[in-house]
């Protein structure tokens, strides 16, 4: 195991003070200013290890700055514990003082009804050809007024699946 992946699962690793208290490791990877990213992964394991279904969302918000060198604690509140949902507070203090708090939500996955349509079948870009070669070969069919516009060339590649070509608007009257 290599050191980076080391002192990730060291990071990871709190200490239960109680059921719902628990302490954290702290690194320096900016200097005295903990890492936020440390911080809410902290809580999400903090939460975790206080029931047995998988974490489904979670909101966090940093409230101040954290120090390295002080302990953190995190301070977990059972929310609810339904047949469905689990949901946790965590808060994160430093100090005694307010660093972060996040809602966790925890459920077990269940099948749902499908709305998703399946995504229609279209060929590889690299089997298609490039709009200007299309362009090229209606061009004949383009008034010479608006050739120019019609075979500018798009600042991007564009290859469509379908080519519509030039289609000039016809003039007709009907007057009733």
């Amino acid at each position: 195991m290599n050191i980076l992946t080391q002192d990730l699962l060291y990071l990871l690793e709190l200490r239960e003070i109680d059921s719902l208290m628990f302490q954290g490791n702290c690194t320096q990877v900016f200097g005295s200013h903990l890492f936020g990213g440390q911080l809410l992964a902290q809580s999400l394991v903090a939460a975790a290890k206080t029931t047995d279904r998988p974490a489904h969302s979670l909101h966090a918000y940093f409230i101040q700055a954290g120090r390295t060198d002080i302990p953190i604690l995190y301070q977990v509140s059972n929310l609810q514990d339904g047949s469905s949902f689990s949901r946790r507070e965590v808060k994160a203090l430093q100090n005694g003082q307010l660093i972060f708090i996040a809602l966790i939500s925890f459920a077990y996955f269940e099948q749902g009804p499908e709305f998703q349509i399946s995504p229609p079948v279209y060929p590889s870009p690299d089997s298609l050809q490039p709009e200007q070669n299309h362009k090229l070969q209606v061009i004949e069919q383009v008034p010479d007024n608006h050739k120019s516009i019609f075979i500018r060339p798009f600042q991007l590649e564009i290859k469509p699946t379908q080519f519509l070509g030039f289609k000039a608007e016809s003039k007709s009257s009907s007057y009733a």
